[in-house]
């Protein structure tokens, strides 16, 4: 039973992964009239889907020795590969600048959101049925 349970950690990060998909193959949609403003939340976008992604995947990873540098490689992997998926999708498009963005979120949950959310996280008991490794 816990190897079915150390493979079934990586079924919310690859969820997460096919919802990212999904809405990177949406037409692309603007917020209100004020470029600046747009910019803005959509970036923020970026920085929380790939952080979530990073928190994910480090959940899934438990008590391995590399876990950080794995989440961190594979969420920025596939945030250049999602990048490159928007290149397909008409009305989008790839950029390096959101790849940058993508790899600021996973930095930013690595170093300063995962650990205090997990302890929170710790004191409810379906979590730590799930991840009895963290």
């Amino acid at each position: 039973m816990k190897k079915v349970n150390k493979y079934l950690r990586f079924l919310p990060p690859l969820i997460w992964m096919a919802l990212i998909f999904w809405a990177s193959s949406q037409p692309k949609v603007g917020v209100g009239g004020n470029y600046w403003v747009s910019f803005a939340i959509f970036k923020t976008i970026h920085l929380i889907e790939y952080g979530i992604l990073y928190s994910l995947l480090r959940l899934g990873f438990g008590k391995v020795k590399s876990a950080n540098v794995l989440a961190i490689i594979i969420a920025t992997l596939y945030g250049m590969s999602d990048e490159f998926h928007q290149t397909l999708v008409p009305t989008r498009e790839g950029t390096v600048r959101d790849v940058i963005i993508d790899f600021f979120g996973i930095i930013i949950f690595s170093q300063f959101i995962f650990d205090f959310a997990v302890e929170r996280l710790k004191k409810i008991k379906l979590f730590r049925q799930i991840y009895p490794q963290v």
